[in-house]
């Protein structure tokens, strides 16, 4: 794993999608409803590569707002992770 797959979100996602009662508690979704709602906003939640960033994909972005979103949790909070 590069750098910046070593994040939570590469090491999580790729474990919860093995486990699909622990994805559903973990984001409010089940797997087929995750990847049905990135189908619909994906492609307005994607980002361009700049000279300073790589952008984080669109399926963390949602990941992201669904965490926001279920936990409340801070912005900066979930920034840590």
């Amino acid at each position: 794993m590069t750098g910046v797959d070593n994040r939570e979100y590469h090491r999580l996602v790729q474990e919860l999608r093995l486990d699909g009662e622990r994805f559903q508690r973990y984001f409010r979704l089940d797997r087929a409803q995750f990847d049905e709602l990135l189908t619909r906003v994906g492609p307005r939640n994607t980002r361009l590569d700049t000279n300073w960033r790589s952008p984080i994909s669109a399926a963390e972005r949602l990941a992201i707002c669904l965490l926001y979103l279920a936990t409340g949790d801070s912005y900066r909070s979930i920034a840590y992770s």
